[in-house]
């Protein structure tokens, strides 16, 4: 009788320890995760959380930390059979460090208090709900939260104040009804390349220059009403890959801007800008998506670099902009 061949043993080796210590959900996170069922009003889509099964393994949109049982990440999304406010009980989830409620279109009221016990949370996503209300004073005291996305909701209200200590990293809070003014301490500490998306909001007066000195990787405040100067966003040694500004009431002279090699996506459209366009944008060689429409640019076009690829779209609507690929300028 042939041994069987190294490879087997050898997977055996490799599996065994998860087949050990795999252990079922524990009774109190399923006993949590039976009371959200129910309180949406037990749903279709959860119709695999029942009792007499194992709510690591066999329950849709729940996964667990396999070595202790408990429920890790909980994924509830695109249905309209879940409605009311988000259940007290996911509170109750102790290690849960991983929340998406997406498309959800009839979850309203405002977040639960319940959700500051999750001291682990790594990743909260809450889009396209009706989830209303003001953000409570406790959203920004996770320790360990990096991706913060509630974007697409009903939220009002005041912007909060995020920590500055390398978390909430990524914050995305885009189609809401957030107003009032950017505080000037939105961050407080120092951040390495933050995303911020707060576009699509009814966010008013000027953008504070203490933005200036943080480096984003990413930062979008199109659709609102500021005011005022945005100059400081921009620089050579600067790291974002997007700015869009557009649809505000912006005032500045753009000729002394100066564009990072890092830049791949500029808009300040529909605004009141003014000034002409430096000749030192060609140097932004990643530059694939531009648009100064709608503003009150004169002067030159600058030519080279990735400009070539721009049509008149990106220009229309100045003062008197020229050059290709609009008419040429006059002598």
């Amino acid at each position: 009788m042939q041994a069987p061949p190294f490879s087997s043993f050898l997977f055996i080796i490799l599996i065994l320890p998860t087949l050990i210590f795999a252990l079922e959900c524990v009774e109190n996170d399923k006993q949590a995760l039976l009371k959200i069922k129910n309180k949406f009003g037990n749903p279709k889509e959860l119709s695999s959380w029942i009792q007499t099964t194992d709510c690591c393994t066999e329950w849709t949109g729940v996964s667990c930390d396999v070595s202790l049982g408990q429920v890790l990440s909980l994924n509830i999304s695109n249905t309209k059979n879940i409605s009311g406010p988000i259940p007290d009980a996911i509170g109750d989830l102790p290690i849960l460090s991983y929340i998406t409620l997406h498309n959800l279109p009839f979850l309203t009221g405002p977040l639960p208090t319940s959700l500051s016990n999750l001291t682990l949370l790594k990743t909260l996503t809450i889009t396209y709900t009706s989830l209303a209300g003001p953000l409570p004073p406790f959203i920004t005291t996770f320790t360990q939260l990096s991706e913060f996305n509630l974007s697409h909701n009903l939220i009002s209200g005041p912007l909060p104040i995020f920590p500055g200590d390398g978390t909430y990293f990524s914050i995305d809070l885009s189609h809401n009804y957030l107003s009032g003014s950017i505080p000037s301490s939105l961050f407080f500490g120092v951040l390495t390349n933050p995303i911020l998306d707060i576009s699509f909001n009814k966010i008013t007066g000027k953008i504070p220059g203490s933005l200036g000195k943080i480096n984003f990787g990413w930062i979008n405040m199109a659709h609102n009403k500021l005011t005022g100067d945005a100059s400081f966003l921009f620089g050579e040694s600067k790291w974002a890959t997007l700015i869009d500004l557009s649809w505000n009431e912006l005032q500045f002279n753009m000729s002394s801007l100066r564009f990072s090699t890092f830049l791949e996506n500029l808009d300040l459209s529909h605004n009141e800008i003014s000034g002409s366009i430096p000749k030192q944008i060609i140097k932004a060689k990643k530059l694939k998506a531009l648009n100064l429409s709608y503003n009150q640019l004169c002067g030159r076009i600058p030519t080279g670099g990735p400009m070539a690829k721009f049509h008149s779209s990106s220009y229309v609507h100045n003062l008197c902009l020229c050059g290709r690929p609009l008419p040429p300028c006059r002598r």
